[in-house]
């Protein structure tokens, strides 16, 4: 029988996932990513709202971090934690960031070393986005009854 959904343990997970996918995004995009912009986007049809622009990337995170925080939730075996989360993390890899990296290889004009420069960013992310959520739901050990 499944066990009933804790809301309050899922929101918090949820929360420490967007803020470590957010500064993992940033610092990829900062050091990793920023040198190929130009390539991947060309200045035309750039929305001029930065704003409005993070604002839509951080309502898509948010959806992201919950929904793979519920889909570890419905899937949760209670095994060792960093192992759990790592294949956890490894399946959403190859869910989103691969298809998504065979797609870009044939729709963006700056070759093939910008789309797996982005596919390796998102399986280093991703598996560290899975082992946190997986430690939050980690069983905690029990006290000894004094």
């Amino acid at each position: 029988m499944a066990q009933p959904l804790d809301v309050k343990k899922w929101i918090t997970a949820a929360i420490a996932m967007f803020v470590i996918l957010s500064v993992l995004e940033y610092l990829a995009n900062l050091w990793i990513l920023m040198p190929s912009y130009p390539q991947m986007f060309p200045s035309e049809g750039v929305s001029d709202n930065p704003m409005l622009q993070r604002l839509w990337i951080y309502l898509g995170r948010a959806i992201f971090s919950i929904m793979f925080v519920y889909i570890y939730i419905k899937g949760h075996e209670g095994k060792g934690a960093v192992g759990e989360g790592l294949r956890y993390g490894f399946w959403i890899v190859l869910f989103i960031p691969l298809p998504r990296f065979f797609g870009s290889l044939v729709t963006m004009t700056a070759g093939a070393g910008v789309p797996a420069t982005g596919f390796f960013v998102s399986l280093v992310e991703l598996l560290i986005c899975g082992v946190v959520v997986a430690l939050i739901y980690a069983p905690r050990p029990q006290k000894a009854a004094a």
